[in-house]
């Protein structure tokens, strides 16, 4: 038997955490992994995030280029955050 432990940088890891503020990109996602279960593979993945936060990506990328490439969308999704802005309580203390 072999046991594999996989590290994962802190760049995918905040990308991961992210994507669970974008309702819109999870459906997405999961439509296109629906739609298509070869789709499900992690550069299938990286490209619909890029896609959706608006980077173009026109080269190979090595580790290092993929820590930044997901360090930047994760700005990028940062950035698309919905704003919930709620009345002010009419009750007084």
């Amino acid at each position: 038997m072999s046991i594999k432990v996989i590290l994962f940088s802190q760049d995918l890891i905040a990308l991961n955490e992210e994507i669970a503020n974008h309702p819109e990109l999870q459906r997405r996602m999961t439509e296109m992994i629906a739609n298509d279960p070869q789709m499900a593979g992690f550069e299938e993945k990286m490209a619909m995030i890029c896609s959706y936060v608006g980077i173009n990506v026109d080269s190979w990328l090595g580790k290092d280029g993929i820590n930044e490439l997901a360090s930047l969308c994760t700005d990028k999704l940062r950035g698309k955050r919905s704003i919930l802005i709620l009345p002010a309580s009419s009750t007084s203390h």
